[in-house]
């Protein structure tokens, strides 16, 4: 597993492509290591019962299930819907188009106001992925509130919610 900076006291973990312990519904069992300057790596772990006088006893790896994501509907996936644009967060549209057609991404709020076009193109058959960083078309930052990004194209009429955090 390779590790992936995000966030100063945070991680991502990606599994190498073909890696057969990283598949849909396998289960990843680990345990964290924290350096010591002077002496072994200090483990963590998981307490089952901390209330228990034994709890040493009951101290376990930590796990969880793999899972694949869930399909939306249309073909559509919005990944991070909940986002803050002033951490730099970015909330992503997975889509499929299924022929090629013109193709138009759109980001708008409650009154129906268009804040910001993402895509306006002819795009062939495919995968593919748009980001929105929560800033309207002057590059400033939205205020906070529910947004809504509407994809249209060949065979396809979503629309996905987003919400701003600050």
């Amino acid at each position: 597993m390779a590790s992936l900076s995000s966030y100063p006291r945070l991680r991502d973990f990606q599994f190498p492509a073909g890696n057969p312990k990283g598949v849909d519904g396998s289960q990843l069992t680990f345990l964290f290591s924290i350096p010591e300057s002077s002496g072994p790596p200090l483990f963590t772990a998981r307490v089952v019962d901390p209330a228990a006088l034994d709890w040493y006893r009951h101290v376990t790896p930590w796990e969880f299930d793999l899972r694949s994501p869930r399909l939306q509907r249309g073909n559509v996936q919005i990944l991070n819907n909940v986002i803050d644009p002033s951490k730099g967060q970015v909330a992503t549209l997975q889509y499929t188009v299924g022929r090629t057609g013109a193709v138009t991404v759109m980001v708008f709020d409650l009154s129906g106001s268009i804040i910001k076009v993402l895509v306006r193109i002819t795009q062939s058959e495919g995968d593919y992925q748009v980001s929105w960083d929560g800033r309207n078309r002057s590059g400033a930052a939205v205020a906070r509130g529910i947004y809504f990004v509407r994809i249209i194209g060949p065979d396809v009429d979503e629309i996905r919610k987003v919400l701003i955090v600050k």
